[in-house]
């Protein structure tokens, strides 16, 4: 079956949207030939395997209820670029005793 990502989307967030398991998220990287870690642009076409029986009720709540899960963004995405020691300056972020 062939998906469209949404926008914000992970790839955590494309498996449990239409598999019903963030465990998913790792058959669709290599089903793809990507990392799960990959930053996922919206409008990318993913390819995922078939919906398996125990997560059909997740996968049809969502859509009922027109949920689309997801957990990016460009706020957390920018902090998190924005911390580490890469970022910080010895004296003002980062202070030796």
């Amino acid at each position: 079956m062939k998906v469209t990502v949404q926008h914000n989307q992970n790839i955590f967030d494309v498996a449990v949207q239409h598999l019903g398991d963030a465990y998913a998220a790792f058959d669709i990287a290599v089903l793809n030939g990507i990392s799960i870690s990959k930053e996922l642009v919206p409008g990318t076409i993913l390819s995922v395997p078939v919906v398996i029986a125990d997560n059909k009720k997740m996968v049809e709540y969502l859509k009922i209820n027109k949920k689309i899960p997801a957990s990016s963004s460009e706020y957390t995405t920018s902090l998190l670029l924005q911390e580490g020691i890469g970022y910080w300056t010895i004296g003002q972020d980062f202070i030796v005793l």
